[in-house]
Order: structure tokens, then C-alpha cells, then sequence
């Protein structure tokens, strides 16, 4: 017996639970890890050249 277009079955079901499951303990902390991962890398750009100028500042007031 054809299936019909749009008809659901339980077979479709499993697979969407499977796909829900799959983004849910794959894809979700990916991105979240990512997204953490870019903060905080852009985070420590900022400290880093913050703290790259301070020493720039007392290389030159050493150096007079």
C-alpha cells in the first residue's frame, strides 16, 4: 500500500523525534560553544591590547 503525500506515519515520527534529538545534544551546544568560545576570545583580544599599550606606555616613560 503507496503511502500518500503528506500522510503521516509513525516511521516519520521516530525520525523526527531522532532529528530533535540529534539537535538538541549536538547542534545546540555546538553553537552555544561557539558562541562562548568568540565572547571570550574577543574578550581577551581586548585585555591583550589593553594591557599591550600599558607596556608600551612604560617603555617610553623608562626610555626618558
Amino acid at each position: 500500500m503507496a503511502r500518500r503525500p503528506g500522510a503521516f506515519s509513525m516511521e516519520s515520527d521516530r525520525v523526527n523525534v531522532r532529528n530533535l534529538l540529534l539537535l538538541l545534544l549536538l547542534v545546540v551546544p555546538g553553537v552555544a560553544s561557539f558562541g562562548l568560545g568568540a565572547w571570550w576570545g574577543v574578550n581577551d583580544f581586548i585585555a591583550l591590547t589593553e594591557a599591550n599599550q600599558q607596556f608600551d606606555r612604560l617603555v617610553r616613560q623608562s626610555a626618558t
